[in-house]
């Protein structure tokens, strides 16, 4: 997880809800979205109960942002790497 910023046009925006081990990933309008990886790695944060808002950015072979990248994830056989930029730890 990282705390830099870039275009927001290429980015999901998302809350991250850990309660004991469930993590989910919902978007400001309480959508659900599935991303494993994202998944697995926050799982490991020891904190148990916490509500952080960030933005997903999955990124291209020069490890810049791309919105298409996003659009298409889970269409092909392996995705792309997907990162999690953190801004607020809004509860612990």
């Amino acid at each position: 997880m990282a705390s830099a910023s870039s275009s927001a046009t290429v980015r999901r925006a998302e809350l991250v809800r850990k309660t004991g081990k469930e993590v989910r990933l919902v978007s400001r309008n309480q959508v659900g979205f599935k991303y494993p990886e994202l998944i697995n790695a926050l799982k490991l944060l020891s904190a148990q109960n916490i509500v952080i808002d960030g933005e997903i950015a999955a990124l291209d072979q020069n490890g810049k942002a791309s919105f298409q990248l996003l659009q298409g994830y889970g269409r092909g056989k392996q995705g792309p790497p997907l990162i999690y930029y953190a801004f607020d730890l809004l509860e612990i």
